[in-house]
């Protein structure tokens, strides 16, 4: 009785297993039944896979950081004389102007080109750089086949000779790799940083990068054979100065003249002096030749004798008040050659004259004896046509000889114009190879300046931070690798557990699983369907 109720106990246990597994999905008591029943195997495969991440984290490679930082400065560089360069086709240096942007920039691919590497590489060693901890476990660098048998693709090199190119070529590759450089917006500082397998190599690749970067800026910034270019220049335009200045001295010489442009000047003077000349004696002309037809008209009128009339006292006033009427009419006349009829003096006349007639009128002719005599007002009237007309002579004549020096003033202002054009031209000639020669040789001393700074080694990159020397490696990093060991022990902990209850946790078990669930024999599995919502029993 006893048997038969473990038998049946057993297979109850068996059925209500194999019911649990018949279940779509684990349960979360399921997997925490697991892991609870084989804690000790999911505990020792937790710490077994989190050793051996650890491990690999103490024994992986360690990388070690280094940063330097350099200062471009915007001095000898920033304006560079080059005899290649040419304005004129003649050789001419002009200034070529970099920008702070465009200077950085090129600091940056010099930093980062092939050529600094390779002679980085070079001068510590492609074997130093290359070396880690990994080297003595990892195969050597084989040689191919075709170098041996020296096949056509390898020409003549040699294997030794191929694998030193191949560790160059390797370490050049990692430099690239491993190098980072940055430059900050808005400054002129460059950050250099380099990783390798120790601080000292990292300090010593970041101390030669700068170095050789520093060189080749350097001769970037030389223009070769300057000095020597820029002192044939200056004895050219030495020639073609005393060139300049003897045809400038020769056409001084044949013009007789120190200065064209003072010479024009004085001509320019006496042109206008001239032209005032003739307009002064145009109007003295005008002038003399109105007097002089006033003057006829009044001849005309005026007679050249006079008859006296005295008849006592009173004829004897009348004659004398004929005479000043008559010296009246002349004065009048010839103030109106000169006045218009409304100016004082002639008003003071033509008072002086009516009030005359008006005597001559009331007085008695009281004798009968006359008497003529030369008419004083026709002499003086003949007079001062006699000096009109000596003036409008030689008024005429000065006219006529202004006007002659005028066109000769003239025609020596045109020849003047046509010198000194061609004087300016052989002056402008002579300032252009002075300035040129001045150019020549303050753009030689510059260049003597560069080479002297070439050759003391001095740069405009200033090294603003010495490569730092730090001895905490960079990577790898053990923030990284310890959460990476946890969740992989995890995982293999929960894995093993799972493996572990396989058994147990299997939808289906066979004869063999069943009897070591039962401990006793059994010829046959019969699995059951349980029903649900879309199957029947």
């Amino acid at each position: 009785m006893v048997e038969v109720a473990l038998i049946d106990k057993r297979f109850r246990s068996v059925v209500h297993l194999e019911k649990n597994m018949n279940n779509t999905q684990l349960t979360l008591t399921q997997i925490f039944g697991a892991l609870m029943r084989q804690k000790a195997k999911g505990l020792l495969a937790f710490l077994i896979v989190f050793g051996l991440v650890m491990a690999l984290f103490l024994v992986w490679p360690k990388s070690y950081g280094s940063e330097g930082k350099l200062h471009v400065q915007m001095t000898r560089t920033e304006t560079n004389l080059s005899p290649v360069v040419s304005s004129n086709g003649q050789g001419m240096g002009i200034s070529i102007q970099d920008t702070r942007e465009t200077e950085i920039k090129s600091v940056e691919e010099v930093l980062k080109s092939r050529a600094v590497l390779e002679a980085v590489v070079k001068k510590i060693g492609a074997k130093k750089i290359l070396e880690n901890s990994f080297s003595g476990l990892l195969p050597s660098l084989s040689v191919p086949s075709i170098l041996k048998g020296g096949g056509s693709a390898a020409g003549d090199m040699s294997p030794e000779e191929y694998k030193e190119l191949k560790n160059i070529e390797l370490a050049t590759n990692l430099l690239d790799e491993s190098l980072s450089v940055h430059n900050t917006k808005k400054t002129s500082v460059i950050s250099v940083y380099m990783k390798a397998n120790s601080p000292r190599l990292a300090q010593e690749i970041v101390n030669e990068i700068i170095s050789e970067t520093r060189k080749v800026h350097q001769k970037m910034h030389g223009v070769t054979g300057s000095s020597a270019f820029f002192a044939e220049k200056v004895k050219e335009a030495d020639a073609e100065l005393e060139e300049a200045l003897a045809k400038l001295e020769e056409f001084r010489e044949k013009q007789q003249v120190l200065s064209v442009g003072s010479a024009r000047f004085t001509l320019q003077e006496i042109i206008g002096t001239l032209e005032k000349g003739i307009m002064e004696s145009g109007v003295e002309v005008e002038q003399s030749q109105r007097q002089i037809d006033t003057l006829m008209k009044e001849i005309g009128k005026t007679p050249e004798k006079i008859v006296l009339e005295t008849k006592g006292v009173e004829r004897k006033s009348g004659d004398d008040a004929t005479v000043e009427v008559f010296r009246l009419e002349s004065e009048r006349q010839r103030l109106l050659s000169q006045y218009r009829a409304t100016h004082p003096e002639v008003r003071k006349i033509d008072a002086r004259l009516k009030q005359m007639k008006s005597r001559l009128g009331t007085m008695k002719d009281d004798r009968t004896q006359s008497q003529s005599t030369i008419n004083a007002v026709f002499s003086d009237v003949k007079m001062q046509l006699v000096r009109a007309e000596t003036q409008n002579i030689g008024a005429k004549a000065r006219l006529k000889s202004l006007e002659k020096k005028l066109a000769k003033a003239r025609k020596d202002a045109v020849e003047m114009n046509r010198a000194e054009i061609q004087a300016d031209r052989l002056q402008r000639d002579v300032d252009d190879t002075r300035k040129d020669r001045e150019m020549y040789v303050a753009k030689g001393r510059e260049a003597l300046a560069s080479l002297s700074l070439d050759n003391s080694n001095l740069s405009t990159l200033v090294v603003a931070q010495q490569p730092t020397f730090i001895l905490k490696h960079a990577s790898p990093r053990g923030m990284l690798f310890l959460p990476i060991a946890l969740i992989l022990g995890t995982l293999a902990g929960l894995a093993t557990a799972m493996f572990c209850e396989r058994n147990h946790l299997s939808p289906s078990l066979n004869e063999v699983e069943v009897e070591q669930i039962l401990e006793m024999p059994v010829l046959v599995t019969l699995p059951r369907v349980y029903s649900s919502r879309n199957m029947v029993n």
